[in-house]
């Protein structure tokens, strides 16, 4: 089905306009009864230009809100002011990580991990011999 670039109107729709007396083709969706969610697409309700117009005049999603709630809700930045279990201020920097109690007893996890860090080292010690005296060798070292 195609749509209409900037206009909406899906030209190829064989759906009826849901208005109880139109017999036009409704070539424009206005939200329907479920919106969507993770189970898949929510659906949609289908009218002629005429009547989606009617729709769109008596949809309003700031009902009930005041002038400063409206104005929250409008500005660019109200999505980042929540605080949700993925993203925290503190990212997780307060306390150990979750990982850290992770009970690895076949040390199946912990010798890659050792393979892998001494890996670094030792690529780590070979770029610095040569390149620095042994007192800013250290210095790096120090800084980490």
């Amino acid at each position: 089905m195609a749509q209409t670039k900037f206009h909406g109107r899906f030209e190829e729709s064989e759906a009826m306009c849901e208005h109880p007396t139109c017999p036009e083709v409704g070539e424009f969706r206005a939200p329907g009864y479920r919106s969507g969610g993770f189970d898949g697409p929510g659906e949609y309700r289908w009218f002629c230009l005429e009547h989606v117009r009617e729709f769109n005049a008596g949809y309003d999603w700031f009902e009930g809100m005041s002038a400063e709630e409206i104005l929250e809700a409008q500005s660019p930045a109200s999505s980042w002011k929540t605080e949700n279990p993925t993203f925290k201020p503190t990212a997780g920097v307060d306390g150990m990580p979750r990982w850290a109690d992770f009970d690895d007893p076949l040390d199946a996890i912990g010798a890659r991990v050792a393979g892998i860090k001494s890996r670094a080292e030792r690529e780590a010690k070979m770029a610095m011999d040569g390149r620095f005296s042994p007192d800013e060798a250290r210095a790096l070292d120090t800084m980490g």
